[in-house]
């Protein structure tokens, strides 16, 4: 097979499943004008059914934010997090319900969907480039490069929208785990001694400048083209080249660092607190759609089966 019958096979197989759904919308039309009593009650309580859905105290609302990760990896908080999704009925296992695992009251919140998502740094200059929200960055392009101590945490959450309250109870779950306790106090002790050689080096940075600038007497100020030193004649100007770049590159790294350490109070410390999307998930509209498709689809399948109940009926009571 050339790659032109490749392309032809695929295109007509393409057409044939065009054709296909565009008779069976068809045919489902026609039993829905013969059956119009069946279809049409049945699409009006799958439009009653996803108002039910989108009441007011059912309504759901996405939560976001950013968490520095200050010791836990970044699959050790991901896999942490996620676990929250599996939680069992009280009936089941009692230890193991989101209540439980939370430390709150069965009736306080209703949390669902915890998810995670990665931060690229594009530039691999230490800085949030963008938050990767549909997971398409592979991690086969070099180009994606995840920030390694920084992830996107997001849930749902209904009927009592207490984002404080949600808020205290999951980080005060996530930071309850021994191991994270013990990769936190060792993080610490690193950035810490970190910060301080920062502040060494800044001293002597400047001791070296102060040195250059006001110990060198009047050969700055006055160029001497004629230096005389230890028996040599030096011929030439003397003039100040300082790193000036290294200088700020460093400034910039310990500008980043003092923020990660002013972050570092526990092992997973929120960037800043939940935001809520305020449009809801389930909103009337997204409902009312979904509930008139799902309620025409489930119609016009009993309708088949009630025109079609005599064929039934017969190969049901077949010997053969």
């Amino acid at each position: 097979m050339t790659f032109f019958d490749l392309c032809k096979a695929c295109v007509k197989v393409l057409i044939d499943v065009i054709n296909y759904a565009w008779q069976l919308i068809c045919h489902m039309l026609r039993l829905t004008w013969r059956m119009w009593y069946v279809v049409i009650t049945l699409t009006l309580l799958g439009i009653a059914g996803g108002l039910f859905y989108s009441r007011p105290e059912n309504k759901m609302y996405e939560v976001t934010g950013i968490a520095y990760l200050n010791g836990p990896t970044l699959n050790g908080a991901k896999t942490r997090f996620e676990a929250l999704n599996n939680g069992t009925p009280h009936y089941l296992n009692p230890n193991q319900t989101l209540w439980a695992m939370l430390g709150i009251d069965i009736d306080a919140l209703r949390l669902s969907h915890f998810e995670t998502f990665y931060l690229q740094d594009g530039l691999h200059n230490g800085v949030v480039d963008y938050v990767d929200w549909g997971h398409s960055a592979s991690l086969k392009d070099t180009l994606n490069v995840r920030v390694p101590d920084m992830l996107a945490l997001r849930f749902r959450i209904r009927k009592y929208l207490d984002i404080p309250f949600a808020e205290k109870a999951i980080m005060d779950y996530m930071n309850a785990d021994p191991a994270f306790q013990e990769a936190y106090q060792l993080d610490l002790a690193n950035r810490m001694r970190e910060h301080q050689f920062d502040l060494a080096q800044v001293e002597k940075l400047d001791s070296l400048t102060t040195t250059f600038y006001f110990e060198q007497g009047d050969s700055y100020d006055t160029p001497q083209l004629v230096t005389k030193k230890r028996g040599q004649v030096v011929v030439g100007e003397r003039k100040i080249n300082l790193p000036i770049d290294q200088i700020t590159k460093f400034f910039h790294g310990k500008q980043l660092r003092d923020t990660r350490l002013a972050y570092c109070t526990a092992p997973v410390v929120l960037q800043n607190h939940f935001v809520m999307n305020p449009r809801p998930i389930n909103r009337i509209s997204h409902s009312m759609i979904i509930g008139c498709i799902i309620g025409w689809l489930i119609g016009c399948i009993i309708a088949a089966l009630i025109e079609r109940r005599k064929e039934i009926i017969a190969w049901l009571n077949a010997k053969k």
